[in-house]
């Protein structure tokens, strides 16, 4: 009888351990299937494979993202309908972002994009015994032109790289928004709004994957190249970011010389100005001498 109860115990323990767990499932998307696949992202892709055995891949197109999608028709209307909505975003990028959402709330595990190069194992990620209670790994970036005129603002969530267990209750407020949109940004951004107002669960940000904008350092383990973004403006916004520093002190520099050029352009019009009054007094008093002598 102690026996059973113990298992039981047991079991209930590990059932709930597993659940909260990362499934190793890798999950990837290229809406026009693998044989589209530009050859220099097919070759990042194999080699991350290499680089984790122990993980399961998984490529979706959109005919597996369609099948998917058909079990929750409301997000897959939303799926269908994307083109109608009002913003700047690319359509296969919105359509990902739907994809990414759904697969990650039915089966959990890691989904990056496809424009990353991997340089070490994803285990160097999620093996520390301090990370065994959280669900949400997830990459950060400054996604906006606005966090770079606004140096304090939030870095966001970045929906590149994120790893959640399965069924993660923070779905639910995803696909609210998404439900919701009234243009492409609300979907493009829906998973950062909702963990951005979410304080119930614990998010551990990767830092070393380096997502949008931000720099490949050497303890990266996954980064991506400027040349394979979907946005134009990144090479200039990553060239920011990564060299903020040593563009700080340039216009510091040039400020300096600007204020020095400035001061001394105002105190030559100064001394002119002094000259030219002087020479006007001078001609006054000639003028005024002149005419006293002639009285």
């Amino acid at each position: 009888m102690y026996w059973n109860m113990f298992k039981k115990i047991i079991y209930i323990y590990i059932y709930i351990y597993i659940y909260k767990m990362i499934p190793k499932l890798v999950h990837n998307i290229w809406i026009q299937g693998y044989n589209n696949l530009p050859e220099n992202l097919k070759t990042s892709y194999n080699n991350i494979k290499e680089l984790n055995p122990e993980w399961k891949f998984i490529f979706w197109h959109e005919n597996m993202i369609i099948d998917l999608l058909k079990k929750y028709p409301n997000i897959y209307k939303v799926y269908q309908n994307i083109e109608n909505l009002p913003g700047l975003l690319n359509i296969l990028a919105l359509k990902s972002d739907i994809a990414r959402y759904i697969i990650m709330k039915k089966y959990g595990g890691l989904y990056f994009d496809l424009d990353f190069i991997c340089r070490a194992s994803f285990n160097n990620l999620f093996n520390k015994k301090k990370y065994k209670d959280y669900t949400i790994f997830i990459a950060s970036s400054k996604i906006d032109f606005l966090d770079y005129i606004y140096p304090f603002s939030k870095p966001k969530y970045c929906s590149c790289f994120m790893a959640f267990k399965k069924e993660h209750p923070i779905w639910n407020k995803v696909f609210d928004i998404i439900l919701k949109a009234t243009n492409a940004y609300e979907i493009g951004s829906a998973l950062d709004i909702s963990l951005q107002n979410s304080n119930e669960y614990k998010i551990i940000v990767l830092n070393q994957i380096n997502g949008h904008y931000k720099c490949k350092n050497q303890k990266s383990i996954c980064y991506t190249p400027v040349e394979s973004s979907w946005n134009f403006i990144r090479p200039i916004l990553q060239f920011i970011n990564c060299n903020h520093i040593q563009i700080f002190f340039i216009f510091a520099i040039l400020i300096i010389f600007a204020i020095f050029y400035i001061l001394k352009y105002y105190n030559a019009v100064l001394l002119r100005n002094m000259h030219i009054i002087k020479s006007i007094k001078r001609k006054k008093n000639d003028i005024i001498y002149k005419f006293i002598n002639t009285i």
